[in-house]
């Protein structure tokens, strides 16, 4: 799960960097919203198995006490990730119905966030289960 999330959105993110090379916003919603909705739900795919497993986890440990603050770091940042996911999938369906740039811009300017979390996330899985 954390693999598909993670790849998702650096994917994403070189995805968004190439289509707003083209500068023609008919081409930057076409390359956007046709493969990038698709690896956008392959990586909500990925968060659904993460949040999963993450669950299946608490519940073969049986004690919450057993988790360490890297642990719950991570989880926090799931949760964060979640929450940008969902303005970003709001965004998005606000940029396909505007003839205006505003919710493309919006998306461009926090785009960048989804790296930085699967990259956060990722470390603190490692610090968590080493």
């Amino acid at each position: 799960g954390l693999a598909l999330g993670a790849g998702t959105g650096f994917y994403m993110a070189a995805l968004g960097a190439y289509a707003a090379r083209s500068g023609d916003r008919s081409q930057i919603k076409a390359v956007m919203f046709g493969p990038g909705g698709v690896i956008a739900r392959v990586g909500f795919v990925g968060l659904v198995l993460m949040v999963v497993s993450g669950l299946g986890m608490l519940a073969m440990m049986g004690s919450l006490a057993r988790f360490g603050w890297a642990f719950w770091t991570k989880m926090a940042l799931v949760a964060v990730l979640v929450v940008f996911l969902a303005v970003m999938k709001r965004l998005s369906l606000r940029a396909q119905r505007e003839t205006g740039p505003e919710a493309m811009l919006a998306i461009k300017r926090i785009s960048p966030v989804g790296p930085a979390l699967a990259v956060l996330i990722i470390s603190f899985a490692v610090a968590a289960f080493r």
